[in-house]
């Protein structure tokens, strides 16, 4: 199962790629969908959300009026870290138990707004940050989804900064254009890059770099720190020894690990060892990552 996280701020056409790489056989997890969910009336989250911000936030039939409830959370950090972790444990279980439901050879698409907040970036095998120009992403919100222009502006103002998102992208969008052209290099990842990555993964290899084009608002790279903090989160200790335009070298330890665990490690980070040395495609170089003497 190849799992795939999906991110960008809102009006940055997150939803429209996720929608489309949907349509042509992605298996999608919309954690937007889930946080809906998790809030359904008199859940345990419902009832915390009521508790902090009154039944003025609630509708005739109970549900949450969403609106109201931005207006109150969005212009405080304090607030929008107390609704989030109310509604977070359940969307994660329920994204959970959502994965384990799927075929095992499915390609997973995350579909997830707080991407960098949350530590799946690092449990995933590749991750794909939508971005797009503040001035798009406010007409796109006025335009679609009847923002007033203020708001629009505040909501991107609470949300984590396209510099912080490029720090988890392995794959960045450039995407400024219409639909239509957002659609066209969904689907040219669809078949050039994510469908030869699932079947290398089916079969134990590693293929990161897309195999025919893409188009010039994609931009595939080795994400060095990120691929250390996966590579730390399994419990390998892992440093960046060099950092060129041809060549990165990255060593792992493996400690006391036992072999059959340290190989499965290297493998849920998405690297296949090969007499001690392990290499990844790059369309910019060659990445190396060392596997460093027992001491």
């Amino acid at each position: 199962m190849l799992q795939i996280g999906l991110g960008g701020g809102i009006g940055s056409g997150k939803s429209a790629c996720a929608a489309a790489l949907k349509a042509l056989g992605a298996q999608v997890i919309d954690y937007d969908q889930l946080a809906r969910q998790a809030v359904v009336p008199r859940s345990a989250a419902w009832q915390k959300i009521v508790a902090r911000w009154g039944k003025d936030i609630i509708g005739v039939d109970d549900s949450l009026n969403r609106a109201a409830l931005a207006e109150r959370v969005f212009n405080s950090a304090v607030e929008l870290a107390a609704l989030n972790s109310f509604i977070h444990p359940e969307v994660y279980r329920l994204a959970s138990a959502q994965l384990h439901q799927l075929p095992e050879n499915s390609i997973v698409i995350h579909d997830i707004p707080l991407l960098y907040e949350s530590d799946l970036a690092l449990r995933t095998h590749a991750n794909i940050i939508l971005q797009a120009e503040e001035n798009i992403r406010i007409q796109r919100l006025v335009e679609n989804r009847h923002f007033t222009v203020e708001a629009a502006q505040k909501r991107i103002a609470s949300q984590v900064s396209a510099e912080k998102l490029a720090e988890i992208a392995d794959v960045l969008i450039d995407n400024n254009a219409a639909a239509t052209e957002l659609a066209e290099i969904a689907g040219q990842l669809w078949r050039e890059w994510l469908l030869p990555f699932a079947k290398n993964w089916e079969n134990q290899e590693r293929f990161f770099a897309p195999r025919g084009k893409i188009s010039p608002r994609v931009r595939f790279f080795a994400n060095l720190p990120l691929i250390v903090r996966r590579l730390q989160k399994l419990g390998l200790a892992a440093q960046i020894l060099a950092d060129s335009s041809e060549e990165k070298v990255i060593q792992i330890e493996k400690g006391n690990m036992a072999d059959r665990d340290f190989c499965r490690a290297l493998r849920e980070s998405g690297l296949l060892l090969e007499r001690g040395e392990i290499k990844a495609a790059n369309p910019r170089c060659t990445v190396v990552f060392q596997i460093a003497e027992k001491k």
